[in-house]
């Protein structure tokens, strides 16, 4: 998988070659994600359909930990052989850490909530 660079709120241009900079691979798939915890779908500018729309949640509840894994996987099903899994939540911080697999390898990441692009 292979998508543009975001930075920002906005695409990341390559001054040498004056086009837009890609991210691969893990890269992709990591922002993807950040743009799903970051933008309802359909506010997208670039990709109406990026993003998911992921309700008020209490991630201090496992249900609602469920939750926001089943809306990240939403954003990622798309990709061949990809999958995500909440690991922790860290409220202080804002953020959460994921396991993602993807093309048979396993990363770990961490990924701020609603935070911005």
């Amino acid at each position: 998988m292979r998508d543009v660079k975001l930075e920002n709120g906005g695409i990341v241009f390559d001054s040498t070659l004056k086009s837009e900079k890609t991210v691969e691979g893990i890269d992709a798939v990591l922002q993807r994600i950040e743009i799903a915890l970051s933008v309802d779908k359909g506010d997208f500018p670039y990709n109406r359909e990026m993003g998911v729309y992921i309700p008020n949640l209490d991630l201090t509840q496992e249900r609602d930990i469920l939750n926001l894994e089943m809306y990240i996987n939403e954003a990622i099903y798309n990709i061949y052989e990809c999958s995500c899994k909440v690991l922790s939540v860290n409220s202080e911080k804002n953020t959460v850490k994921l396991i993602i697999t993807a093309n048979g390898e396993t990363y770990e990441k961490e990924v701020k909530l609603g935070g911005k692009l």
